[in-house]
């Protein structure tokens, strides 16, 4: 259990991480060649990559706090932190363009959908 609330609170921070950033600093997303010149491109930025980051953050943590939570908290990692890997590993082939970026995202997408993976076979 021990290292199922490790892996859940390092998933935590770093989605909290990324979603005060993107709330805060909707215009860091145009160094992945996003244009962020539009108010409204600006509001849904703060909406999705800060407000959904920071909600799954939260549930996160609130997982942590019970045994009989672990599984769920585990389970939203895998599967969210998965299929984003997945998708944009799609996403690559379907474009047939990528940046060092894209793939360094896409490691570490697909590096703690892993660890989450491991953590729930622990349990």
């Amino acid at each position: 259990m021990r290292f199922a609330r490790w892996v859940l609170w390092l998933s935590a921070l770093v989605w909290a991480g990324f979603g005060v950033l993107f709330a805060t600093r909707p215009d860091l997303l145009s160094g992945a060649n996003l244009v962020v010149d539009d108010p409204l491109a600006r509001i849904e930025i703060r909406a999705l990559y800060g407000g959904l980051e920071l909600g799954i953050a939260a549930f996160l943590v609130w997982s942590t706090r019970r045994d009989e939570r672990l599984r769920s908290g585990l389970m939203l990692t895998a599967m969210a932190l998965g299929l984003m890997a997945l998708v944009r590993l799609g996403a690559i082939a379907v474009e047939g363009v990528s940046s060092p970026l894209i793939w360094g995202l896409g490691a570490a997408e697909a590096a703690g959908a892993i660890l989450a993976t491991v953590a729930l076979r622990r349990l």
